[in-house]
């Protein structure tokens, strides 16, 4: 039980910091490209409204 208890955070966290790092980078490499950097723009202005 304790083993599980302390191996599942670390596994969920290794998975989560996995995901972001993939993110991360695919944003990067999409935001390189001008049309998908101003659909970003207009998809933050009208998350912030």
């Amino acid at each position: 039980m304790r083993v599980t208890w302390i191996t599942s955070p670390i596994i969920i966290g290794y998975i989560i910091i996995t995901y972001v790092k993939n993110f991360r980078s695919i944003f990067i490499r999409e935001a390189l490209d001008c049309y998908t950097c101003s659909f970003y723009f207009r998809w933050t202005i009208t998350k912030e409204i």
